[in-house]
């Protein structure tokens, strides 16, 4: 079972991720599932009006420091070494 809501909704409602043929094979396959990064998500939270635009700004700079602060990607995840 996916951990992650987008996952969780795209399997309860039986959505799958688009199929793609390679160029070179011809292998058909379905790609990657879509990740969202934080700031996206807090992007939209003003662009859908759910928080005032003024309060996904202020959500923004502190995702900003926070992410710093704890040395995470744009993600959310632990920074691994190289990345």
């Amino acid at each position: 079972m996916p951990t992650s809501p987008n996952g969780t909704i795209r399997t309860t409602r039986n959505i799958n991720t688009p199929i793609f043929t390679c160029p070179k094979c011809g292998l058909r396959a379905h790609g990657a599932e879509p990740r969202v990064t934080v700031r996206a998500l807090i992007l939209a939270l003003g662009r859908c009006e759910i928080t005032s635009r003024a309060e996904a700004k202020a959500l923004e700079k502190l995702w900003k420091h926070y992410r710093a602060a704890n040395q995470l990607n744009m993600m959310g995840d632990p920074l691994d070494g190289g990345n």
